[in-house]
């Protein structure tokens, strides 16, 4: 079996799930999925899928990733704010070392999170 690197999991699950929220949210908000796509940079089909779990559900995300969504799907207007924003949660993500709790799990593996971050939180 093939490892991911963090930089895969990132792409293919945190990613995904950062979306789903934002798309579960700004539907709750009343925005319409053509424009939840929109923002996003997907197609309308690929925020149905989101919205009705057939995409994404395997990664939760924390409450502060959650409130940091919720507060993006608030304020963001337009599909560079969104990508600002989605930045910004994905960096944050990586500083809380989401993406390790996901390695440890896809890659079922108990390696330390040393592998790829040295003590003071960046690349080795």
């Amino acid at each position: 079996m093939r490892l991911l690197h963090p930089q895969e999991l990132e792409s293919l699950y945190l990613l995904p799930a950062v979306r789903r929220a934002f798309a579960i949210e700004s539907l709750r908000m009343g925005v319409h999925q053509k424009k939840i796509a929109e923002l996003l940079g997907i197609t309308p089909a690929a925020v149905t899928n989101y919205i009705k779990s057939k995409r994404a559900t395997g990664t939760k995300l924390d409450e502060s990733t959650l409130k940091s969504v919720e507060k993006l799907s608030k304020t963001a207007k337009t599909p560079k704010d969104v990508k600002a924003g989605t930045q910004k949660i994905l960096l944050d993500s990586w500083k809380k070392r989401q993406v390790c709790s996901i390695c440890h799990n896809i890659n079922k593996t108990k390696n330390s999170c040393n592998e790829c971050f040295d003590f003071s939180g960046r690349w080795n």
